[in-house]
């Protein structure tokens, strides 16, 4: 009888515990930011690609905040950020968008690619 008391009171604060995680890992959820990403073949030069990553973020009224290294360029738009990433060797640009709102991420993206 004892031993199921104990038992009783094990599986209680189990699902204490499971819905505290559950809880803890929901509110983390809607922090976290949403994240778009799109990527297009492209043979252009890193130089050109790069002067294009800019005109599009411009295009699309994100401040370019930085051209960091060879391969990419960052810009923001209110909450959200972009980044644009040549890849010439693989002939490739991603477009990366993150935000508050993941709809509004997804029309980035599409703007950013489509603009490119």
């Amino acid at each position: 009888m004892k031993y199921l008391k104990v038992l009783a009171l094990a599986a209680s604060a189990a699902l204490m515990f499971t819905g505290v995680a559950q809880a803890e890992e929901a509110e983390a959820a809607e922090e976290a930011p949403a994240i778009s990403f799109n990527w297009q073949n492209s043979k252009l030069k890193a130089a050109t690609c790069l002067k294009q990553a800019a005109a599009s973020m411009e295009e699309n009224e994100f401040s370019v905040l930085t051209r960091q290294t060879k391969s990419l360029v960052v810009g923001a738009n209110e909450e959200y950020k972009a980044t644009i990433i040549c890849i010439p060797a693989k002939k490739m640009v991603f477009f990366v968008v993150s935000g508050a709102d993941f709809g509004q991420a997804i029309k980035f993206t599409s703007a950013l690619k489509k603009s490119f």
